[in-house]
C-alpha cells in the first residue's frame, strides 16, 4: 500500500486575530479575513493603558527612553496580547497557525493556495523592516501576520519569555533578539497593513498598536 504525505495549505492553517473590541473601524478588515478562515478566533487585545505600572520601570520593559507614557504602554499592550496568542495556542495543543493583525489585508491571496513549507518554526506572511543602525543591516520593525509551526514552538517561546522578564520589549523587537537567532524562519509579503489613513491609531487613542 502507498501512503502519500498531504502537505497542509495555508488556507487550512487555524487562525487568530488580535482586536480590540471597541475598534469598529478594523471589523470590515476581520470580515476579510474571515472570509478566508471561517473558524477565526478573536483574541481579545489587553490594552496598554491598564496594565502593570511596573511596565513604565525600564527595567522591566526595555525601550528608548524619551518615549511617552502612552506609546510605553501601547507597546507593553502588545506584547502582552502576543503572549495571550501564545497561551491560547499551546493550551489548545494547535499546529498550523496564523496570528493576524485586525488591519492586515491580502495584497497577494494566491499563497492561501499553496502549501506551508517544511522546515520553519515560524514565517512572517507579511512585515515591515527597518535599517539597524548604520550597519547594512536590517530588523523586522513591523508585522502583519505571522505563522508558527506549531504549539511546541509557542510554548518555547513563552517559556523563554516568562523566564527572562528582563528582556521583556517591543513584541518585534524581542522576536528579532532573543528568538529569530535560535530558530529558523522566512518572510514573505504577502500580507500587508491598512493605511493610518483608514484607520484610527491605536497609539493615538491610548490603546495598543497591534503587533
Amino acid at each position: 500500500m502507498l501512503w502519500y504525505y498531504i502537505m497542509t495549505k495555508y488556507k487550512d492553517c487555524n487562525a487568530l486575530v488580535i482586536h480590540l473590541p471597541y475598534s469598529y473601524d478594523r471589523w470590515r478588515y476581520i470580515t476579510d479575513i474571515k472570509s478566508e478562515f471561517p473558524n477565526l478566533q478573536i483574541i481579545d487585545a489587553i490594552e496598554g493603558r491598564h496594565t502593570d505600572e511596573k511596565y513604565l520601570c525600564m527595567s522591566n520593559f526595555k525601550r528608548t527612553p524619551y518615549l511617552k507614557r502612552d506609546c510605553i504602554q501601547s507597546r507593553v499592550g502588545c506584547f502582552l496580547s502576543h503572549r495571550k496568542c501564545l497561551e491560547y495556542i499551546v493550551k489548545n495543543k494547535l499546529e498550523n497557525i496564523i496570528v493576524f493583525e485586525d488591519d492586515a489585508i491580502f495584497i497577494h491571496d494566491d499563497f492561501l493556495q499553496e502549501d506551508i513549507e517544511e522546515g520553519y518554526d515560524i514565517i512572517y506572511l507579511g512585515y515591515k523592516a527597518i535599517k539597524n543602525g548604520k550597519k547594512d543591516k536590517y530588523r523586522i520593525d513591523q508585522t502583519h501576520a505571522i505563522y508558527y509551526k506549531d504549539y511546541e514552538i509557542a510554548e518555547t517561546i513563552l517559556e523563554y519569555l516568562d523566564n527572562n522578564p528582563n528582556k521583556w520589549t517591543s513584541w518585534n523587537l524581542f522576536l528579532d533578539k532573543e528568538i529569530l537567532p535560535v530558530i529558523k524562519y522566512k518572510l514573505n509579503k504577502w500580507i500587508d497593513q491598512v493605511s493610518s489613513k483608514e484607520v484610527k491609531s491605536l497609539i493615538n487613542v491610548k490603546s495598543i498598536d497591534i503587533m
